[in-house]
């Protein structure tokens, strides 16, 4: 019989049995993280009592069978704030799959956000490859409180072309990548010394500079000094533009390892906050942000195309956007009333 209660295991446990799902759901098939035992711990700190609310596990006796994982964050939408969590790591153990444990787990945790007064759960639908199991696991939901509020893409940058090409699973973008890989130039470090690695004095500032940015935006995320901290330092790396001593902009990102036909390192880009920042200085932060994901070996560098980032600075810096081919979903705790239907522009992390 299946159970459903709150996960009691370690984080080791919870990332052998989501990357062993994913190796066995899309092995060979369709890229994926490979989730380190220490993103998870960058993610969710020491899971206290109101983040393990939202980690929903499904078990069989002792064994764990299923998980769907919410981190605690505040969003805006349109001037109004309200709480909620971002969900991922959606996973069923493939020898239960008819058991509709997928959706126990989004009904479980549809009423833990009831309990706790969240209004939804924020996620991604991948719908770029056939063999993608969020597709029609979302589509059949669309009735039951959960709307796609925006289709977004992914930018992408190029950073070692031979290698590249060898990871990718499709044979008609690897040639495509080799056939363009003169384009794809090292990125070149900015000179002048106005950028450097953020500090933790620097955290007040890049507060107000995250929010100002997110505030710009239709759909965003409220930062605090945990929610932004935690990606200053650690297993996030963060860089600051710096001007007549002052820091006036920011850009986070982190390395994920991720297999494809072989397993690669991958930058992906958090924040790129660069309102108060004049054109040739964003280009600047952004150069230095890809030289550093370069010399740490990531083969390319992602950043979710959402419409929070002007499409002339990642065009410059030698991003190419990809076709959109996720859908932003919102689960909402009251299906009759949820807060907005659409956005145009989105200020959120991919997970």
């Amino acid at each position: 019989m299946i159970e459903l209660r709150t996960f009691d295991g370690d984080l080791a446990e919870l990332q052998r049995f989501i990357v062993g799902v994913w190796r066995q759901s899309y092995g060979g098939r369709m890229p994926f993280p490979l989730w380190p035992v220490r993103y998870f711990e960058w993610q969710f700190g020491s899971p206290d009592g109101l983040i393990r609310a939202h980690w929903v596990a499904a078990y069989e006796g002792t064994k764990l069978v299923g998980t769907v994982l919410g981190l605690p964050l505040r969003f805006h939408i349109a001037g109004r704030e309200y709480g909620g969590t971002q969900g991922s790591w959606l996973s069923v153990d493939p020898d239960y799959r008819r058991q509709k444990i997928g959706s126990q787990l989004r009904m479980e945790m549809i009423r833990r956000h009831q309990e706790h007064g969240l209004v939804g759960q924020l996620g991604y639908i991948f719908q770029g490859s056939i063999f993608s199991l969020g597709r029609p696991f979302w589509k059949s939901k669309g009735s039951q409180g959960s709307d796609v509020i925006r289709r977004v893409g992914m930018w992408v940058r190029i950073l070692n072309s031979a290698r590249a090409a060898a990871w990718s699973l499709s044979p008609l973008e690897a040639t495509g990548i080799n056939l363009a890989s003169p384009v794809f130039r090292v990125p070149r470090p900015p000179t002048g010394g106005t950028v450097r690695a953020a500090r933790p004095g620097d955290l007040p500032v890049c507060l107000e500079l995250a929010n100002e940015a997110s505030r710009a935006s239709d759909f965003g995320i409220i930062w605090d000094e945990v929610a932004l901290g935690r990606h200053l330092e650690g297993f996030g790396r963060a860089r600051i533009f710096e001007r007549d001593g002052i820091v006036r902009g920011l850009c986070t990102y982190h390395i994920l390892p991720v297999q494809g036909r072989t397993e690669e390192s991958l930058g992906v880009i958090d924040l790129v906050v660069t309102q108060r920042l004049a054109g040739h200085e964003a280009r600047a932060l952004l150069a230095d942000v890809l030289c550093d994901l370069h010399k740490a070996g990531a083969i390319l560098a992602l950043r979710v195309s959402s419409g929070d980032v002007p499409w002339s600075l990642m065009w410059r810096m030698g991003f190419f956007p990809r076709p959109a081919d996720s859908g932003v979903v919102c689960s909402w705790s009251d299906p009759g009333n949820p807060p907005v239907k659409s956005v145009h522009s989105l200020h959120v992390l991919w997970r």
